[in-house]
């Protein structure tokens, strides 16, 4: 793991962590957002439920899947509440992320995440702007427009098998890169 920490005009602490992944155009990037999903889509999901609002470590917590044609990242990014401590809101990534690896996620927690991805899929598309963007997107980015009508078909069989597979294989902590930023004691 590469660790970096950086004294800055914050007024909380603040981590960015990420971790390699694949190219849209691999079938195992659609796998990872839907482990981003899992972790971070809504308030009931494992880490931001954890994070936010059961033990109030962050005030805020999320991610992002890199949507490029080459190998990519996945961010996390986590706001630290005053008097906590970033190094408590990463134990729990971690507790959360080698759960996701080792137990399956259950079935409801898959028809969420599932319905979850298929809404915001629909709903990118609901103007002619979020039509040519996703058409446009979908063409330069992984060469083919059509592959756009293939996708929900493609969240529609994802498994419980395969989100603890994409887990396990992408995100290693040993593998992932960490800017941390602390406040500098600094109130402007």
């Amino acid at each position: 793991m590469r660790r970096q920490v950086f004294r800055k005009p914050v007024s909380t602490e603040h981590a960015l962590l990420g971790y390699r992944c694949p190219g849209q155009a691999d079938s195992d990037w659609l796998l990872v957002e839907f482990v981003h999903e899992l972790l971070f889509g809504g308030a009931s999901s494992r880490l931001y439920k954890r994070l936010v609002i059961d033990e109030e470590i962050a005030s805020s917590a999320g991610g992002h899947v890199a949507p490029f044609r080459d190998p990519g990242l996945y961010e996390i990014d986590i706001s630290a509440k005053r008097e906590r401590s970033i190094e408590d809101a990463m134990r729990i990534v971690d507790e959360e992320i080698a759960r996701l690896q080792t137990e399956p996620p259950s079935a409801d927690e898959m028809r969420r995440a599932r319905n979850r991805m298929e809404t915001g899929f629909w709903s990118s598309m609901e103007t002619a702007d979020g039509k040519a963007e996703s058409l446009g997107h979908y063409e330069t980015t992984l060469g083919d427009f059509v592959t756009l009508f293939d996708t929900v078909r493609r969240i529609e069989v994802i498994g419980a098998e395969d989100v603890t597979r994409a887990a396990a294989r992408y995100l290693s902590p040993s593998q992932r890169t960490v800017v941390v930023a602390v406040p500098n004691g600094d109130p402007s």
